[in-house]
């Protein structure tokens, strides 16, 4: 490290921690603004450069003055920083990062040069030490601080760019600043701190959007780094644009310490690295990116906050059962963490992540649910309601019960003591049986409607899946994404996977059956399993219906009833229809739809002016009985298709 004739002789002149004598008295009056700071940051260099010049021309009496006004600048420059900190941002942020004297003038020094205040070239450690002309202890300490593991590097305000030559010095590399800084430099305040479009917690929540780019932007690039990609980019830029995001959000934050996201953060005391994995999955949280991208597994987590490749094996240990995230159910994986066989990163690479309960609680995500949460977590609005629907009043006494379970769930278990003596399986589980079209859907969407809830209808085509694991990560997901937003979850054609599995034939489905008994048994919200014939179900599932509800076809007085609520008023309707003669047809209630839609259509092919007659009805109630008993003498295809 360069240094300089005066250093050598006189190494105490110009250190910034060197005490002031007991009879010197110090100014500590604050600095009214960032600019004095700089000022004075500006003027002790120039006092420095002094000493220096008026070595070599003039007798050591005079030189020695200006050591002592070099001195005296300095000390009265760290007493007012001190008494600065609660008044300015850039004060505020060396003390919060408990940088030592030097280290908070190295911080300035690079950032005048940066806004061009000195006519120096400040953009490497050598040039900053030539500027400061540190104590020997004072510079090695500054260049520890701008490593890779130093203070000012560990929290990105100012390091060595990794990107230069590798066989570079370390003191000739260049220095990277944090661009908030010079944001507050150059405009009195960080621009994303006043930021017009992010003015409530909605709104931060779209911005976050950006934040989850750069931080997948960073992790894809470091992970193609690793594997020796000849076309990949340096990574200085994306982790710039990474550093910039995190560093505006910051900003946004202290100006809001009770939103969600600030009190989550505060958690992991604003740790960079556990910051990263939060936010990445705040980002899954708030449907900014597929649930199935590779930035929410174990290893892209890992990348995106891994500087040097040489440390990626130590990221894991953030991910691990015992890790402070995890522990503190912050991050769970997808599939439990009972899926957990080890701590190797091997095993972890491949793992699914997401934010745990207590980190959703903090972030408010129920109270902030936007739609694309709710279509990333495959929920959607009922179109029924009970008062819609023709059903019996078998039927209606089931669902009145289920109902009243759901509304006075705390009663029941609290208040009458029932929690103290069942203490798990406590769910409104649903057995819907019957044959298609009787209503089994319409009724599962009028019991979210009556309870004014989102349904979460499982599509089975996407829970299975070929790869080992997979279909029981997706059954945990579901489970998970209905009781997280308080859905009715409603398994249709659920003879599929909830079967015998004393009837399985591979090993893995048994596997499937007993993960979902499992959720089924820690599930306490409304679940409904439809099926629409009579099937063997699995003994341990008998047990946790609460509610068996048959489903019949209608009789011809719910057949008239169906007509009725189905007939809008302002339907067209030649005067010769019969209502009887159209309740006679032994229809379900899903042909009946499917007869007056087809009827309608019939007629307005005649023409915008038509009717629709009786014929049109006759012509459509034949076509679906043909149709059904053409149904019945299709063969089956299927799972388990010989089930009875």
């Amino acid at each position: 490290m360069p240094s300089n004739h005066a250093a050598h002789r006189h190494p105490r002149v110009l250190t910034a921690a060197q005490s002031a004598r007991p009879s010197q008295q110090l100014t500590r009056k604050p600095f009214t603004s960032t600019d004095a700071a700089l000022e004075a940051m500006a003027e002790i260099i120039r006092a420095r450069q002094a000493v220096d010049q008026f070595d070599r021309i003039i007798e050591v009496p005079s030189r020695q003055t200006l050591v002592q006004r070099a001195r005296r600048l300095t000390k009265q420059f760290h007493a007012r920083l001190a008494a600065s900190r609660d008044r300015l941002p850039i004060v505020e942020r060396c003390y919060m990062l408990r940088l030592r004297p030097v280290e908070i003038e190295a911080l300035l020094v690079t950032a005048l040069g940066r806004i061009g205040m000195l006519s120096y070239s400040c953009s490497t450690l050598s040039q900053i030490t030539e500027l400061l002309r540190p104590s020997q202890r004072d510079g090695l300490t500054l260049m520890r601080s701008v490593t890779l593991r130093g203070r000012l590097a560990a929290s990105e305000t100012l390091m060595l760019d990794d990107d230069d030559e590798e066989d570079q010095e370390p003191c000739e590399r260049t220095l990277l600043l944090d661009r908030a800084i010079v944001d507050e430099l150059v405009h009195g305040k960080t621009l994303a701190a006043h930021r017009a479009d992010v003015r409530s917690e909605k709104d931060l929540h779209r911005w976050l959007r950006k934040v989850t780019a750069a931080i997948a932007r960073y992790a894809e690039l470091m992970a193609e780094i690793a594997d020796n990609n000849p076309f990949a980019p340096r990574s200085r830029r994306y982790r710039q644009a990474m550093r910039q995001r995190l560093s505006e959000l910051h900003d946004i934050l202290n100006l809001h310490p009770k939103w969600g996201l600030s009190r989550l953060l505060a958690e992991v005391d604003r740790d960079r690295g556990r910051e990263i994995i939060l936010l990445a999955l705040v980002g899954k949280a708030l449907a900014h990116l597929p649930a199935d991208h590779d930035l929410f597994t174990g290893e892209y987590l890992v990348w995106a906050c891994t500087r040097d490749p040489l440390d990626y094996e130590d990221g894991f240990a953030e991910l691990t059962p015992a890790a402070p995230l995890v522990r503190s159910e912050l991050i769970r994986p997808c599939q439990g963490t009972d899926s957990f066989v080890s701590d190797r990163p091997d095993d972890l690479k491949t793992v699914e992540f997401e934010l745990g309960e207590r980190a959703l609680t903090l972030l408010g995500v129920e109270r902030c649910t936007s739609p694309a949460i709710r279509r990333a977590a495959g929920l959607r609005a009922p179109k029924m309601r009970l008062d819609q629907l023709v059903l019996s009043n078998a039927v209606n006494e089931c669902l009145s019960m289920a109902l009243v379970q759901a509304r006075q769930h705390r009663r029941l278990m609290e208040d009458w003591g029932l929690g103290q003596r069942i203490t798990y399986g406590r769910a409104v589980t649903l057995l819907f049986e019957g044959p298609p079209g009787v209503g089994k859907t319409a009724a599962a969407e009028a019991l979210a409607a009556e309870l004014d809830r989102h349904i979460l209808v499982v599509d089975y085509s996407k829970i299975q899946n070929c790869f080992v694991g997979e279909t029981e990560k997706r059954i945990v997901k579901t489970f998970r994404n209905a009781a997280r937003h308080g859905a009715v979850l409603f398994w249709d054609e659920a003879d599929a996977m909830f079967f015998d599995r004393d009837t399985s034939t591979h090993s893995w489905e048994v596997r499937d059956v007993n993960v979902l008994l499992q959720e089924l048994e820690r599930f306490e919200g409304v679940c409904v399993l439809a099926t629409n014939r009579k099937v063997s179900l699995d003994p341990a599932l008998e047990r946790r219906i609460s509610l068996k509800v048959r489903f019949d076809r209608p009789d011809a007085a719910m057949r008239a009833a169906i007509w009725r609520k189905l007939l809008p008023e302002t339907l067209p309707l030649a005067e010769d229809v019969d209502l009887a003669e159209l309740s006679a047809a032994d229809l379900s209630g899903g042909q009946i739809k499917n007869a007056l839609l087809n009827a309608a259509r019939r007629a307005l092919c005649r023409g915008e002016d038509s009717v629709v007659s009786m014929a049109d009805f006759r012509h459509a109630v034949q076509s679906e009985l043909e149709g059904s008993l053409a149904a019945d003498h299709r063969p089956r295809i299927g799972f388990r298709t010989g089930a009875t």
